[in-house]
């Protein structure tokens, strides 16, 4: 039988192998096929058409490939976590988007800029942002992906269905949602607007808007705000994809808390970060206020970074408490 259509389907089958196995592979599906035409011919030579049906038998040279293939199960973001991850970068997207939107016209409020200009950081806020969030989220599944981290999704086999939540254990969707929201407007506000935070003061009669931080300084900081925003993202997207209070999102939870804490130390501590222009009108309006007032409104940094820890501590009892009272 003259015909190359063997060599083709094996071709077909170990392109893109990896090299080291593909002459094994070609050498079994050789011997296979031959002993396939054997079989079905056992006495003379076999046409193409025999040929032809023996290798329908055995399959597309794409199911064979899959079948070979040891990265054949192995995808960024596999269809177990793909309703979840589109779940997550749609509420992720609309949150950069509003935050984006809100900064926008609180510059406008504030006499920031011009319609146009404030028109094209907008939209260069957005683009950006989306690009960040798209690919912070696709990171953080294509994590659970290749770790199989295990999320209480449909598909579970009979023998190991997730238990019916009961009332207290079920966690609003909606809390996670605004965490979300929350942790995307602390990035946009901190490394895209932080002139928004700002205080109206009176200057030789004339209403002024003076920026609280210092935006150079801040920005400068932008390796340890974005991780502490991506801590605060993973912590509710782990919400979203648990969908209930369980011991391993308590744990999840503290972790996440506890990292946060020294992210928002590491970039709230540093000198210089609250506007000296600022701490100087402080000092001029409020020197006669008691030392720990006057303290306060000098160094919001520190005051803002108080409330942080305060939260995240308050966040990690929470979820003790919860967890346990859901457990019993």
């Amino acid at each position: 039988m003259k015909s190359d259509l063997k060599q083709r389907y094996i071709y077909a089958v170990v392109k893109g192998l990896p090299k080291a196995g593909r002459g094994d592979i070609e050498r079994e599906l050789s011997t296979l096929i031959d002993d396939m035409l054997e079989a079905r011919v056992p006495e003379g030579e076999p046409t193409e058409k025999d040929l032809r049906v023996v290798l329908t038998e055995l399959g597309t040279p794409a199911e064979l490939h899959k079948k070979y293939n040891p990265d054949a199960d192995k995808s960024l973001i596999g269809p177990e976590y793909y309703p979840l991850y589109k779940l997550t970068m749609r509420i992720v997207a609309a949150a950069t988007v509003f935050g984006m939107t809100l900064s926008a016209f609180l510059m406008l409020a504030a006499g920031e800029g011009t319609y146009l200009t404030l028109l094209t950081t907008w939209f260069s806020g957005v683009t950006g942002g989306l690009i960040f969030a798209f690919g912070v989220v696709t990171l953080l599944f294509a994590i659970f992906e290749r770790k199989r981290v295990k999320l209480d999704l449909p598909g579970d086999t009979i023998e190991n269905l997730p238990p019916v939540p009961q009332k207290g254990e079920i966690i609003p969707r909606w809390e996670s949602v605004a965490g979300m929201v929350l942790c995307v407007l602390f990035l946009v506000v901190f490394l895209g607007f932080p002139q928004v935070m700002m205080a109206v003061v009176n200057v030789d009669g004339q209403a002024q808007c003076m920026p609280v931080f210092n935006a150079a300084a801040l920005r400068s900081q932008w390796i340890w705000i974005v991780l502490f925003g991506l801590a605060g993202l993973v912590r509710n997207a782990l919400r979203i994809a648990e969908g209930r209070h369980t011991m391993r999102l308590m744990v999840a939870t503290i972790v996440c808390d506890a990292v946060s804490a020294p992210l928002a130390c590491a970039f709230l501590l540093r000198e210089g970060i609250v506007n000296p222009t600022f701490q100087q009108w402080i000092r001029e309006i409020f020197a006669g206020e008691p030392a720990p007032v006057f303290w306060v409104l000098e160094n919001l940094n520190a005051l803002l970074l108080m409330l942080i820890l305060f939260a995240l501590a308050l966040d990690m009892a929470t979820a003790v408490y919860d967890t346990l009272r859901a457990k019993r």
